[in-house]
């Protein structure tokens, strides 16, 4: 038995730090897929004109729906970042996880409020800072 804990050690030795880097690589795009907005495409249309759109000024579908992406990827991110605590604490290192970590939540709090966070909230914007 003990034989075998020890082979299923090794073999977890070898793939944490691959894993690791793929489910954060899975955590970033689901982040980067999750906060873009239904008419963000429309941002420096050539096709608008004089009118060019911002992201301050494009406007919002009404099934934007903020309140259910943000905590799913908030908790995507928290699956890596609350390991690496615990190791931070316990053996006073950094380690993979939780470099990746608060790696993609600074890029999850821009895509989700860093982008607009100086926007004109006459906009349609208005309802993230209510």
């Amino acid at each position: 038995m003990i034989r075998g804990a020890r082979a299923l050690w090794e073999i977890w030795t070898y793939i944490r730090t691959p894993l690791a880097i793929i489910y954060a690589l899975f955590c970033a795009l689901a982040i980067f897929m999750l906060s873009g907005l239904e008419y963000e495409w429309m941002i420096d249309d050539p096709y608008a004109g004089d009118d060019k759109l911002t992201l301050c000024t494009i406007p919002l579908s009404p099934d934007e729906a903020f309140d259910v992406k943000l905590p799913f990827c908030l908790v995507l991110v928290l699956v890596l970042l609350i390991p690496g605590s615990v190791r931070l604490v316990m053996k006073r290192r950094v380690g993979l996880s939780f470099a990746f970590g608060v790696v993609l939540l600074a890029f999850l709090v821009w895509r989700f409020w860093g982008r607009v966070a100086f926007c004109d909230y006459d906009g349609g914007y208005s309802y993230l800072f209510q």
